[in-house]
């Protein structure tokens, strides 16, 4: 199995792709999805995809990752595997896992909040995707994230013309209505 695309769901963007090993900046609010796939032979059958976010542990006694943002794929995202009786000597399985993005922006709290489900900014975090049914089947990316408190890649993009003015737009044509059925319920009246 191995990671073939990575996408960021941002918030009044959509899905934005990104460039094979391209460093990438998340902001509260992202979506990371990870797209895998892996040549499968075997009966048919559909696979939980696990990823997260966090960082290795490297260590002469320890090593592992410790997980902070987690996510597992849903039904439209879960490892679907044809059957097949064949080796593939292309991938023939495809599936995706959405990690949501939390940055920690109060250090103070994080005591009070947990450590997971949330990382605090910094740069060079790892991450990793696993086939939940078999753990040892995985893929991982180290030093691929970064987190901002800002926007991604800089502060927040400005709100639109439309966001702005959007909300007075409907209470101004709600008014108009009214004031165009008030006369048609006072002749009803009569």
């Amino acid at each position: 199995m191995e990671m073939t695309g990575l996408q960021v769901f941002r918030p009044g963007y959509g899905f934005l792709p990104l460039a094979e090993g391209e460093k990438i900046t998340l902001a509260n609010g992202d979506t990371l999805r990870v797209i895998v796939t892996t040549k499968y032979s075997g009966l048919a059958q559909t696979l939980t995809l696990y990823g997260a976010v966090g960082t290795r542990v490297p260590g002469p006694y320890v090593v592992g990752f410790d997980e902070a943002l987690v996510g597992e794929s849903t039904d439209e995202g879960h490892l679907k595997c044809p059957a097949t009786t064949t080796t593939p000597t292309t991938p023939n399985a495809t599936g995706f896992v959405d990690i949501p993005i939390v940055v920690n922006y109060d250090a103070a709290l994080a005591p009070f909040v947990g450590y997971q489900d949330m990382l605090p900014p910094g740069k060079d975090y790892d991450l990793y995707v696993k086939i939940k049914e078999h753990p040892s089947i995985r893929d991982e990316l180290d030093d691929i994230i970064d987190l901002s408190t800002e926007g991604a890649g800089g502060t927040p993009p400005a709100p639109s013309l439309f966001e702005m003015i959007g909300p007075l737009l409907v209470i101004g044509l709600m008014a108009a209505m009214v004031g165009m059925m008030a006369p048609m319920m006072q002749g009803e009246e009569s």
